[in-house]
């Protein structure tokens, strides 16, 4: 297709009726390719080496491009056919860059095949930190039809405005007057105003006249002299503007780096504490740019030192907001949103809603202020900008905030949900902001919760956290959560939710099976969860939870005594214990016995003594047998053999069969052989006699054996030493009988 240098009229009639016959933002048929897949075994040695090292798991960014690098010179069909594949979705953003960055940096010819297209259609899915690699390459193969079909995108007003942003890029690294023409009218005060702001940026980037910025005017006066150019004339301006630009920035950054040095020298460094805030707010005021860009540097180590910000420093960063430069504009939203001053933040919200500030990377920054600090002036500049990819995540961030904050209305709502949707069509992993969002936006009753949901066993540990978080604080049921704890990343946020809401008896058996075996912090969470939901599910859901927390080889006696005390004092003591209160006492009971605390066993025990009907035979029979051994560790002989009586003998009193088994039996045994070891033969000699007596004449003959022993043993046991004297039971001469000096 010819083209008439000059005020070029609308000589891509066809091209762009292509466009407009496409549905969305389809280009014709040959105007994009998908990447092609290749394996490496499917080409020639040669190009299958260096197509590994750029695509495979090792290496860093200059390995690959060098890899990438070594193709090109190869070239033919198979490198050409590498090149594209390396560019596809099976790829990280990585290996794209090392392609890219080789392409535009190569001396040799460009590598042609289907790359060029297989570039136009990577625009789809292009991360933000590469849009001006991808546009600087399809700069330099200088064809006309991918020019042209960039120009359907960035005119058709029902294309998405990141369509349109990316295809206006790519048109301002095309260095022919065709690319200007396009440009020139899209900055026409009909065209919208993001789009009139990319194609100023576009025409600075082609011409290398930075200076003209959004003026209009200058702009038409360069294009009223540059549009008459024949092409060589034309690219000898280009290159000339390239080289005075070049000229001008190296004699003023050398100049001023001059100045900046000697400035921070005198004053700064020099400068007293007290007075350091007045010497930094003149800096950041400062006429010339790098001075204020040196100001803003020495507020950021200010920052990161723990410096405080007086008023006249802040006052200084929030005129900074509308300084001419976008660096110190970045710089003073970045230093106010971590400072978290309301005040600036309302300035930059304010410039979001009047459109002022069309940097993206200060518009960046609001946004990650306005996560700190929401505000309702800046939720529909937000909601914008979530079409915009490259702000998109931070966009969502704020949204979140500003929901979260009920400063988003229904209707707002429900158009922020349409949008997310739409932007998940066919993405697998989304960005943890966005998974934020879509949470924060949804209904109880939404269906998109399976999606969230779905998203906790995502591969992408900030996804999982975002999913988690987000289920947590919109109140869904928790044991989604309790069943992942064992993920480290959202069992701190299952268990904080849990502590505070939880009161399903699923969720918390899922966390008792669940003990975080290698993190303090988690242990000391998963500790205090269980102890809240005790107070919150019935005792015998709870009761199933503390046996499966018994499990564990780690002595889980703390966390079991303190769920066990929770829900026996959650609603006091009923009137009169029914019998899922006393089977609490019987389990606390039985729990500190590991304590060796019999005062408090025996407490709890007692306690429940006069409610025994409440309780089943088996029950009963628990009771009786952990307070004989309570009773025994206290050495109440008496009491323990009372109650011991209740099981050993039938309701006539007579012995029932004993087994040379039975634990409680042998609780006696143990009790006599250490009073025996204690040298309290007579307690020993007591405690043997009265379980002969309660056992009567039916002693197993392996039990009558070891009771034998045991009363040899006592025989033969040592009787305690006299108490000192002179031999005849008479206390030593000045003695008072009792072993103190008189």
């Amino acid at each position: 297709m010819g083209v008439t240098l000059g005020r070029l009229p609308r000589v891509i009639g066809c091209a762009l009726l292509a466009g407009v016959l496409c549905v969305g933002t389809a280009l014709p048929a040959s105007a994009e390719r998908d990447a092609p897949e290749v394996q490496p075994g499917a080409l020639p040695p040669d190009v299958a080496a260096p197509f590994q090292e750029l695509t495979g798991q090792a290496g860093d960014l200059a390995y690959r491009t060098q890899a990438a690098h070594r193709l090109i010179e190869i070239g033919g069909e198979d490198a050409e056919l590498a090149l594209a594949a390396s560019l596809g979705p099976a790829y990280r953003a990585e290996v794209w860059q090392a392609t890219l960055d080789a392409l535009n940096t190569t001396r040799l010819e460009m590598p042609r095949g289907d790359l060029p297209d297989v570039l136009v259609g990577m625009r789809r899915r292009l991360p933000a930190d590469l849009e001006q690699s991808w546009a600087a390459v399809l700069g330099r193969y200088e064809l006309q039809r991918i020019a042209e079909e960039l120009e359907v995108i960035a005119r058709d007003q029902r294309a998405p405005l990141e369509q349109r942003r990316l295809a206006i890029i790519g048109i301002g690294h095309h260095r022919r007057a065709f690319a200007a023409t396009v440009l020139m009218d899209l900055i026409d005060p009909g065209q919208r105003g993001e789009v009139q702001g990319w194609a100023f940026d576009a025409l600075a980037t082609l011409s290398h006249q930075p200076h003209l910025g959004r003026d209009r005017a200058a702009w038409q006066r360069w294009w009223d002299r540059a549009g008459g150019l024949n092409r060589t004339e034309w690219q000898r301006q280009l290159h000339e503007s390239l080289l005075l630009l070049t000229a001008e920035q190296r004699a003023m950054d050398q100049r001023l780096r001059d100045r900046l040095v000697e400035s921070q020298r005198q004053l700064y460094r020099a400068t007293a504490e007290e007075d350091k805030p007045a010497v930094l707010a003149s800096m950041i005021a400062d006429a010339i740019e790098p001075i204020r860009n040196l100001g803003m540097d020495l507020s950021r180590r200010r920052l990161e030192d723990g410096g405080v910000f007086p008023e006249v420093v802040r006052t200084a960063l929030r005129t900074a907001l509308r300084d001419a430069s976008p660096q110190v504009r970045e710089q003073a939203a970045m230093l106010l949103g971590q400072l978290s001053d309301e005040p600036g933040v309302g300035i930059m919200a304010d410039r979001l809603a009047r459109g002022e500030e069309t940097s993206g990377a200060v518009q960046r920054q609001y946004l990650l202020a306005l996560r700190r600090i929401p505000n309702a002036r800046a939720v529909e500049p937000a909601y914008e900008m979530l079409a915009d990819r490259a702000l998109q995540a931070e966009a969502a961030g704020a949204l979140a905030a500003a929901a979260q904050a009920g400063l988003v209305d229904e209707s707002t709502r429900r158009r922020v949900r349409e949008r997310v949707l739409e932007g998940l069509v066919d993405v697998q992993i989304p960005r943890a902001d966005i998974v934020l969002l879509l949470g924060r936006v949804l209904s109880d009753s939404d269906r998109e919760w399976s999606r969230v949901e779905g998203w906790l066993d995502s591969s992408d540990d900030r996804v999982r956290d975002a999913a988690a978080r987000v289920w947590a604080g919109a109140g869904r049921p928790l044991e989604a959560l309790a069943r992942r704890c064992d993920d480290p990343v959202i069992r701190p946020v299952a268990l904080r939710a849990i502590r505070e809401r939880g009161d399903q008896p699923g969720t918390l058996l899922a966390i008792a099976l669940k003990r975080p075996e290698d993190n303090a912090a988690d242990l000391e969470l998963w500790h205090q969860a269980l102890v809240a939901m005790a107070a919150r599910v019935p005792p015998a859901r709870l009761l199933t939870a503390i046996e499966e927390i018994r499990q564990y080889d780690a002595d889980t006696r703390p966390v079991r005594l303190d769920m066990l005390t929770r829900a026996i004092e959650r609603d006091g003591r009923p009137d009169p214990p029914d019998e899922p209160y006393l089977l609490l006492l019987l389990a606390r009971a039985e729990t500190q016995v590991l304590a060796n605390a019999s005062d408090l066993v025996v407490l709890d025990y007692e306690a429940a003594l006069p409610f025994l009907d409440t309780l089943r035979p088996e029950d009963r029979d628990r009771l009786y047998r952990g307070l004989t051994a309570a009773y025994l560790a206290e050495q109440n002989t008496d009491k323990a053999l009372d109650t011991a009586k209740l099981v050993l003998t039938d309701a006539d009193g007579n012995p029932r069969p004993a087994a040379n088994d039975d634990t409680l039996i042998l609780a006696f045994v143990e009790a006599i052989s250490r009073a025996n070891a204690m040298g309290d033969k007579a307690l020993a000699r007591d405690t043997l006699a009265g379980l002969r007596e309660l056992l009567g004449t039916g002693i197993p003959a392996e039990l009558g054996l070891r009771l034998a022993d045991l009363e040899r043993e006592i025989d033969a046991a040592q009787d305690p030493p006299p108490a000192p004297g002179n031999g005849n039971g008479n206390p030593p001469a000045g003695g008072n009988g009792n072993g103190n000096a008189g």
